[in-house]
């Protein structure tokens, strides 16, 4: 069985206050309707004791479930707050994976174009060796018909 939530027990409450006073008050209305005069010590009062207290409990109650009633917006109102920052640090977080795609993706990019730019460095070396060589045999030739011519 459900447990019986305070709004529920304080709504039974006033209605049952309610009732009683009413029935109280059907079959009684002499008692309601006697005006006593009340000695509070430095005045007295006269009024409706019965009705005084119908009145005072009745309060008491509908005070009870105000307080109630605005504890339950402040939890249902944490409880917002804390989705609504839950939602956000979720966004953050995938925020932050697309970021880290795209970095590993740039990354990626980079050491491709890394590659290909040693593999063409190695490349001009290769013909940039084989110019020098080309030169050097030149030069030799050059000095060898030289010689030659002179000699």
């Amino acid at each position: 069985m459900n447990k019986l939530k305070l709004k529920h027990i304080l709504n039974i409450a006033i209605i049952a206050w309610l009732v009683i006073w009413i029935y109280y008050l059907a079959f009684n209305w002499e008692v309601f309707s006697i005006n006593l005069k009340t000695n509070l010590g430095f005045a007295v009062i006269g009024g409706y004791p019965f009705v005084f207290f119908f009145l005072i409990g009745l309060l008491f109650l509908i005070l009870i479930k105000y307080f109630d009633q605005s504890i339950t917006i402040r939890s249902i109102r944490k409880d917002k707050d804390t989705e609504n920052r839950i939602a956000l640090l979720e966004k953050d977080i995938e925020l932050l994976q697309m970021k880290e795609t795209l970095y590993k993706m740039q990354s990626e990019e980079m050491n491709k174009s890394n590659a290909s730019l040693n593999a063409l460095h190695e490349r001009l070396d290769e013909m940039g060796g084989k110019i020098k060589g080309v030169e050097k045999d030149d030069d030799k030739k050059s000095k060898t018909d030289e010689k030659e011519d002179k000699g």
